[in-house]
């Protein structure tokens, strides 16, 4: 999730390069509904940190309450936004910083993967 568009577009693909299928929202309330309806449907959600309505770090609190067991990777432009003992305690598995480059994603999204089997 991002709320730029060509952000979204890109990384979605990137994504997809590596193998997984994608669902892609620019808003975190929408995101937050697509994945209320169907929870099991996700073993990963990725989100900006800074985004309208909702943060990242709200969203992934959000999620945690809907299923506790979705690990959610927070990405930011901003290494002091978050601090990453705080993000841990919002059920984020992961911070990835942008911008974002497709090894270190990829390496990321399998390793928070892996912990999950």
């Amino acid at each position: 999730m991002d709320d730029e568009d060509f952000v979204l577009e890109i990384t979605r693909e990137m994504i997809e390069s590596l193998g997984y299928t994608v669902i892609a929202r620019t808003g975190s309330l929408e995101a937050l509904n697509v994945f209320r309806a169907n929870p099991e449907r996700f073993d990963l959600i990725i989100s900006d940190q800074m985004m309208p309505n909702m943060t990242g770090q709200e969203l992934a609190l959000n999620i945690r309450a809907i299923n506790p067991r979705t690990p959610f990777i927070l990405c930011t432009g901003f290494s002091t936004c978050v601090a990453e003992e705080k993000g841990a305690n919002s059920g984020i598995a992961a911070f990835v910083y942008k911008p974002l480059h497709r090894q270190g994603l990829a390496e990321t999204i399998r390793r928070i993967l892996d912990k999950q089997t």
